[in-house]
């Protein structure tokens, strides 16, 4: 495995930011890029809270934001505050790198301008299955949007990955270091919590659908039962938020089952999978399940209507040697498909598989141009940034033989044909192809396979 790669993070949220399964995931990715080298983390705040431009936490490089484009309209709303154009601006000054990841595909625009005219190996996460959810939610032209960006993604990153694998994507799951063992003369309680970022939507739905829904139907034992709610904004859920939890280790300790109601929303849940890493038995719908290789009943209980879900529920509490069973199953065949060390390993061999064996890119002229004939070469006018560029005979050769069918190779054999061998050729083309790659005139993608 190389060891001096100079390597780079593209996150939306700092990986500081406790509490929330996006930075957990940041993390991750900064640990597993920090096996191969030296490591520049990139925070483009477009997820987590605010944070203060030109500030720098560790090794975290704060880039501002810009507001959206009319040329930039065809992006999903999030990738248009840090298009492909702010990327390149950002690019000056900065070190090329071997090894990127890139976290989020609205943060993948910013990146590939960021990296554009390098050798730069780049692996996108983009996490969940954005397209999904929104078309779910009824968006359908930010769904659309969301779509397009990923088969951009798709021809212009080496590799592309998710949390579950959806589609034509590569799964690395969530994850988490297990918890010890809970102490065998641990006194049950009657205590169900629940854990999340309730700035996420899908957690506030599934909180309320469990307290107006759920609740009424233990009758009870809702006596009895103690119900928190631990997280960013859970305050919002008067009695039962506790807001942010900083000993989540604590928390799960002291809990005899872990809610995930959820009921709408995309990935894996990371939550869910803490609590099976903490040794607490779960019960969840199907949809705050999802993405999770285990078995209902046997590792989990799952129930998607409210008096099923309060039934299983009430069980957990009313029967602690079957939640105990439960989290003992979940504890033996669940929580080592997602250990940390497992899927790091998984994740270190396809990032060395990207720099052992990268692709060949193709080229293809950029959108949003203008091209125009002028004595000695080509005029080209980027409308995005309404910039002006003047291509010299050499460079606007390679700029029109670039159509996204061709590599450079493919360029200096049929330049060659045209203008006959020459020693300095490749180079020329070499040095013409970076230096249109980094004015954002040509693009280097993935050949397509019929």
């Amino acid at each position: 495995m190389a060891s001096s790669a100079r390597c780079a993070l593209f996150t939306p949220i700092s990986t500081q930011q406790l509490g929330n399964g996006l930075a957990h995931r940041a993390r991750f990715w900064q640990e597993v890029l920090a096996h191969f080298g030296s490591v520049t983390t990139v925070l483009i705040p477009l997820a987590g809270g605010p944070v203060a431009l030109g500030s720098q936490q560790d090794d975290e490089i704060v880039v501002p934001l810009v507001d959206a484009a009319p040329a930039t309209s065809y992006l999903p709303a999030r990738a248009r505050r840090a298009p492909e154009s702010e990327g390149r601006r950002w690019q000056a000054g900065v070190s090329d790198f071997d090894l990127v990841v890139v976290l989020r595909s609205y943060c993948a625009p910013f990146a590939f301008g960021a990296v554009a005219g390098t050798s730069a190996a780049i692996i996108v996460d983009v996490d969940d299955d954005d397209a999904a959810f929104l078309t779910e939610a009824g968006q359908h032209e930010e769904a659309a949007r969301y779509r397009a960006l990923l088969e951009e993604i798709s021809r212009r990153a080496q590799l592309v990955v998710s949390v579950t694998g959806f589609g034509s994507t590569t799964a690395v799951a969530n994850s988490v270091t297990p918890a010890p063992p809970r102490p065998k003369d641990r006194v049950p309680g009657r205590r169900a919590v629940m854990v999340g970022n309730f700035g996420y939507p899908p957690n506030v739905e599934g909180a309320r659908w469990f307290i107006d829904e759920v609740l009424p139907l233990t009758h009870g034992a809702a006596a009895s039962m103690e119900f928190v709610i631990a997280g960013p904004g859970s305050e919002q859920f008067v009695p039962y938020g506790v807001g942010f939890a900083p000993d989540l280790t604590g928390l799960y300790s002291s809990a005899d089952a872990v809610v995930v109601p959820l009921l709408s929303g995309s990935g894996s849940r990371i939550k869910a999978i803490e609590a099976f890493g903490a040794g607490v038995a779960v019960v969840g719908t199907s949809v705050g399940l999802a993405g999770l290789d285990l078995r209902a009943g046997v590792d989990c209980l799952m129930a998607d209507e409210p008096f099923d879900f309060a039934r299983a529920l009430v069980r957990l509490l009313d029967e602690p040697e079957t939640a105990a069973r439960i989290a003992d199953n979940a504890t033996a065949d669940v929580v080592p498909i997602y250990s940390r060390s497992v899927v790091a390993r998984a994740a270190d061999q396809l990032l060395q598989t990207c720099l052992d064996h990268p692709t060949t890119p193709v080229l293809a002229r950029a959108r949003s141009l203008e091209v125009a004939e002028s004595h000695d070469g080509v005029v080209v006018t980027d409308t995005a940034t309404m910039t002006v560029h003047h291509l010299n005979a050499s460079a606007a050769a390679v700029f029109l033989l670039a159509d996204g069918s061709t590599s450079a190779a493919e360029m200096v054999a049929e330049l060659e044909q045209s203008y006959g061998a020459s020693a300095e050729l490749s180079d020329k083309v070499g040095a013409a192809v970076m230096a249109l790659a980094k004015a954002g005139l040509i693009v280097l993608r993935r050949p397509r396979h019929n």
